[in-house]
């Protein structure tokens, strides 16, 4: 990962309550956020981050 670029954390819970807080500390803190309210979200997020980034390496 370059310098220029951000970790990026996917926080995945199902309670709002934790989740948001946990999301906004983190942004805070200079990390890129996504969150999802349940595994099934997430690995939507994730198939969709997979093929953009398989994408654009061709």
């Amino acid at each position: 990962m370059g310098m220029d670029r951000l970790a990026h954390v996917l926080v995945v819970d199902d309670a709002r309550d934790i989740r948001e807080p946990l999301a906004q500390f983190l942004k805070a803190n200079g990390f890129a956020v996504s969150v999802a309210e349940s595994a099934a979200v997430a690995r939507r997020q994730l198939k969709g981050v997979a093929s953009i980034s398989s994408s654009s390496i061709s």
